[in-house]
């Protein structure tokens, strides 16, 4: 619980959402920000599975250059492989 995965940066133009792929024993979202303290843009939900999964949200990335920001809030611990904005 509040782990935060960062990148930057990024040229986003028309980001509508966001897709991870995970898998691991924890349940709860992750939080997509474009700032550490900035307002969540959305959140992606996460479960239990042995499997990679992929689980996607709708968010409003504002265009530009942006740094994107997930935070994880739930709890167990898990595997995260990838992103992908849509």
């Amino acid at each position: 619980n509040g782990t935060v995965i960062g990148f930057k940066y990024f040229d986003c133009k028309d980001v509508k959402a966001i897709r991870v792929k995970t898998r691991g024993y924890f349940n709860g979202c992750f939080e997509v920000r474009t700032s550490l303290d900035g307002e969540c843009l959305g959140k992606i939900p996460v479960g239990y599975t042995n499997f990679w999964v992929e689980s996607t949200a709708d968010v409003n990335i504002p265009d530009g250059i942006q740094a994107l920001y997930l935070k994880f809030v739930g709890d167990g611990s898990g595997d995260f492989l990838s992103f992908e904005m849509l």
